[in-house]
């Protein structure tokens, strides 16, 4: 019985051992996620200036060129992917919010189209960064060429379901929510008919804007990202 005794103890004792230092551990690693030190902070700082700046180049820029008047290319999304790079996904989260809002009243007066705005690049982000995560299971990432080719398959497949999701969204709440804040039209019907565009034609360029702009935003990352990579190396 003494020796059994001495046995349970034993366990007792490593297995308090193996919780305090999963505890521990757990501990660390949400103080080292969530906490804000300089660096963080100093990042955070200069990506959400870059945002601002690239949202009102491109609305000074692109906005005589804006799809159906009101669709317009942005090229803020790719400071979201910097961030989760150099900092994190949670706080690239809350920049998404930020980014948005912040332009509410100087740059955009759109409130339906910042709502908008808001959704598919949350929904964009949060696609590509589960399937990046996916792709990385099964892919060594580390080489070069499988990088690349993770990433456009990434990109590609993120591209498509934002593009079909923002479609879904735009028919259901986000164009009868516009007509109604517009005031302008009596119904989504007859706002289209002006535009002398039927449902499915709508849907087409909407799903072609969401292409093209993720698109371009998706090949600015590529392009910088081994630039990128080096600078939060040494940073």
């Amino acid at each position: 019985m003494k020796i059994d005794d001495k046995y349970n103890e034993i366990d007792l004792e490593n297995e308090e051992h193996f919780l305090t230092t999963k505890k521990q551990k757990w501990k660390k690693f949400v103080d080292n996620y969530f906490k804000l030190n300089t660096k963080k902070i100093t990042y955070l700082s200069l990506l959400l200036a870059v945002n601002v700046l690239l949202s009102f180049i491109c609305f000074i820029t692109l906005s005589k060129v804006a799809f159906l008047g009101f669709l317009r290319v942005e090229l803020s999304f790719v400071t979201y992917i910097v961030i989760w790079k150099s900092v994190n996904s949670f706080y690239a989260t809350i920049m998404i919010f930020l980014g948005t809002w912040i332009r509410f009243g100087w740059i955009d007066n759109d409130f339906v189209g910042l709502i908008s705005l808001n959704i598919s690049d949350l929904l964009a982000f949060w696609i590509y960064l589960l399937l990046n995560m996916l792709f990385s299971r099964f892919i060594n990432h580390k080489k070069k060429v499988n990088f690349y080719l993770m990433n456009i398959a990434s990109f590609s497949l993120c591209i498509v379901s934002v593009g079909l999701i923002n479609v879904i969204l735009n028919f259901t709440f986000l164009l009868p929510m516009y007509i109604y804040f517009l005031g302008y039209y009596s119904s989504t019907e007859y706002f289209l008919e002006t535009l002398k565009l039927n449902w499915f034609l709508y849907g087409l360029i909407i799903f072609g804007f969401n292409a093209l702009k993720y698109s371009i935003n998706f090949i600015i990352y590529i392009s910088i990202h081994e630039t990128l990579d080096k600078i939060i190396f040494k940073l």
